[in-house]
């Protein structure tokens, strides 16, 4: 049984390759070449095999990784072999798909890390674009996906095919405009200026051929990336900004936040998607928002607020990325707050009954410390008894009232029972009330319309002749609902 050598050949020209790279390469009895259309095929002075006949046979790019990865695990079954793989081979999915086969058919590896692709001269399309990069990212054309930040370049390598080019122009129109500039190169050849919209329209594609994508303001970008986004915050807190922005403060923007999640929350209800991602920005927003001030007075930032909630991830899913068994729904959860407890060192039941945020509606509250206190076992087994409480609440606010005492004490007893019952009832009481509230809107506008239609001002009515109105409302919509419902049946 043989040994693969995996040896990392840049773009496939000599000069990109480093030195150790080139002696593996020398002192090996067998060289497969990915593909011998680089010029690398020529400069080596030696014997190689390639993979050239896949590449023209293969169906799709899963066949030519299964192929080749399975043509070179039964060439090292006789011998050790050395593979030279273009460009950056950490991310070389073929590359990936020979170390699996070879792990699984006990077949040793070695990886001999080279240089990453080049864009030909890529310094002359760095001094003709107009900005210059912070950083150029290389990434391989199989494994692209649209990453580009406003102030990073993005070289796309290995790019061996019309419709590999076309999968990835039509995933960077999604940031640049068809118009944008943009730079291209094959084999050793200096980078050429084209539009994004022609990327696909270039004569010859082979893993020579590569792509700089310079970066651009952010104003000229047709989309945006977090990344993006941190910086808009950025600028807009700035001196030169925005002074409303500048102004603003942890606790100031507190109700915005709040405002944007029920709005997130209306768009989930509508089932509206335009509006659903356009109110995740705006919740987004006000994260990085707070990210931003925090930075600024060296309290946290952005980084620190995605390491929290990863580490949270990773550690409250245990059965996912520790040794923890969970099959159910139910399992998870039990899982997740026993986890949870054991970060906030929960020492009470009384403690974690607290931990329940007071800024929470209510009703949600309620909900959470009612679930959180029958975790301890202090519940009722069934509905039954949570209804007979809800009436022994209803009659002392009763009584209350009538001896004239102030009775906002029993009407929260009577609120937290009923919320008790609707949990044994496993009604979310807060989406019940909101639909309820919903309901009284629309009921509310059939009567006006009923009275406009009838000639009477409701504003001039007693509540005996509204009452009427309401009554007639009430059936009109439930009449109009069966009615739905049948004819839905019938389709």
């Amino acid at each position: 049984m043989g040994k693969i050598t995996i040896v990392g050949i840049a773009d496939g020209r000599k000069d990109n390759i480093t030195i150790g790279a080139f002696e593996k390469v020398q002192k090996a009895n067998v060289v497969f070449l990915q593909t011998g259309e680089v010029p690398f095929a020529d400069e080596i002075e030696r014997e190689f095999l390639s993979f050239d006949h896949i590449y023209s046979d293969a169906s799709d790019f899963e066949d030519l990784k299964q192929r080749i990865s399975k043509e070179l695990i039964d060439k090292a079954k006789g011998g050790d072999l050395v593979f030279c793989a273009l460009g950056d081979i950490s991310q070389n999915q073929i590359v990936s798909a020979v170390i699996k086969e070879a792990r699984n058919s006990d077949i040793e590896t070695e990886v001999v890390y080279g240089l990453p692709s080049s864009c030909g001269n890529i310094g002359a399309a760095m001094s003709d674009s107009q900005k210059t990069p912070s950083a150029i990212k290389s990434v391989s054309g199989s494994s692209f996906e649209v990453m580009c930040e406003s102030n990073e370049g993005m070289l796309i390598y290995e790019i061996d095919s019309s419709y590999l080019a076309s999968d990835i122009k039509i995933k960077l129109l999604r940031l640049f405009s068809g118009e944008k500039n943009i730079y291209v190169s094959k084999g050793s050849e200096n980078p050429r200026k084209i539009s994004l919209k022609d990327l696909d329209r270039q004569k010859t594609y082979d893993y020579s051929f590569s792509v700089y994508i310079p970066p651009s303001n952010l104003g000229n970008k047709k989309g945006y990336t977090f990344s993006d986004l941190l910086d808009v915050m950025q600028i807009l807190r700035s001196e030169n900004g925005c002074p409303w922005d500048r102004e603003q403060t942890h606790e100031s923007l507190k109700k915005f936040l709040l405002e944007e999640s029920y709005e997130v929350f209306d768009a989930i209800e509508s089932e509206d998607m335009d509006m659903l991602y356009d109110e995740l920005g705006d919740v987004l927003l006000q994260v990085v928002f707070h990210g931003q001030i925090a930075k600024e007075h060296r309290e946290f930032d952005s980084l620190d607020i995605t390491t929290a909630i990863c580490r949270k991830m990773i550690g409250r899913h245990t059965h996912v990325f520790g040794t923890e068994a969970a099959d159910t729904s139910d399992e998870v959860l039990k899982n997740w707050e026993k986890i949870k407890e054991e970060e906030k060192g929960i020492e009470s039941f009384t403690h974690n009954l607290k931990d329940v945020p007071k800024a929470m509606p209510s009703l949600m509250r309620s909900q959470k410390v009612q679930k959180r206190a029958a975790a301890c076992g202090f519940d009722w087994d069934d509905y039954k008894l949570p209804l007979l409480k809800v009436h022994e609440e209803l009659r002392e606010l009763e009584q209350d009232i009538e001896k004239g005492k102030n009775p906002e004490e029993e009407m929260g007893d009577l609120l937290f029972a009923i919320v008790n019952l609707a949990r044994h009832l496993k009604i979310d009481a807060e989406i019940v009330l909101s639909n309820g509230v919903d309901k009284f809107i629309k009921r509310f506008e059939h009567m006006e319309k009923s009275a406009e239609k009838k000639g009477l001002d409701l504003s001039a009515m007693n509540l005996d002749e509204m009452d009427k109105l309401w009554v007639e409302s009430k059936r009109q919509i439930k009449n109009c609902i069966v009615l739905n419902k049948t004819v839905n049946k019938r389709v």
